[in-house]
């Protein structure tokens, strides 16, 4: 007995990218963008290579959040912070548009942990 599983071409090639993208002159390897289901969960990750392009594949027309980590200190910050992206109940077609998009994140800055000695 034989199975034939027929996949749409929108279904046979789904994958979010983009560029994680740091100031001129940086390189943006190294940088870790997660991908999340609905539930917050991480399915799957990918790191930035050095011109900053990461590729993530997308098994499922489901609901999704691209979060961008702030390299391996974590202490930079992007914009935008995270991205939905909602293929559920989307149709071949729209889900090929959407999924032609890059999704890109931009470095904004730093986060600062400021700690202040007890006054006495």
């Amino acid at each position: 007995m034989a199975v034939t599983l027929a996949l749409t071409a929108a279904q046979q090639n789904m994958a979010i990218s983009g560029f994680v993208q740091l100031e001129k002159g940086e390189q943006s390897k190294d940088i870790e963008i997660q991908l999340f289901n609905e539930y917050d969960q991480v399915i799957d990750r990918s790191i930035s290579t050095e011109d900053g392009f990461y590729l993530l594949p997308i098994l499922n027309k489901d609901n999704y959040v691209l979060r961008v980590q702030g390299g391996q200190t974590q202490d930079l910050t992007f914009s935008p912070a995270q991205v939905p992206i909602s293929l559920k109940g989307k149709t071949d077609k729209q889900v090929e548009d959407l999924l032609s998009n890059s999704y890109d994140f931009v470095f904004k800055g730093y986060n600062l942990k400021v700690s202040s000695a007890p006054q006495v």
